[in-house]
């Protein structure tokens, strides 16, 4: 579902830019790195949506609306991480960061959590899914 995969995306991006965030501090690379990772992902999406309908549709009717949307999002979540990266960010204290919409799961509580500058709060399954964006 484009759901779950739109939160896993989310999941991922939050986790991965801010341990490059941490790691930047004693490895200069690490920014690269992570774009790299980064742009391999967004990459396999785009080869995806690539194919054609018919291969799509065996997978759902929905399935390149689905593709287009993690892709859009996607695409911001790089343009923002080469932003963190070109002014060298090195602190998640830091308002470049703490601005952007962050999704953790919280192990703890067995609980997604959203955070945006000092809030966080339980995300309760709000509708991420396929839509005209």
């Amino acid at each position: 579902p484009a759901q779950v995969s739109l939160l896993g995306i989310h999941f991922i991006w939050t986790l991965d830019s801010e341990d490059a965030i941490f790691r930047s501090k004693t490895e200069k690379a690490v920014f690269n790195a992570t774009n790299r990772k980064n742009m391999a992902r967004l990459n396999d999406m785009i080869a995806m949506n690539l194919q054609p309908d018919t291969d799509l549709r065996a997978h759902g009717a929905w399935t390149r609306k689905k593709l287009e949307t993690l892709i859009t999002v996607d695409v911001h979540q790089r343009d923002v991480f080469d932003e963190l990266a070109k002014r060298k960010l090195r602190d998640v204290r830091d308002f470049e960061w703490t601005k952007q919409v962050r999704f953790y799961w919280r192990a703890d509580d067995e609980m997604a959590r959203i955070a945006i500058a000092d809030v966080e709060f339980n995300y309760c399954n709000e509708y991420l899914g396929v839509k005209e964006r």
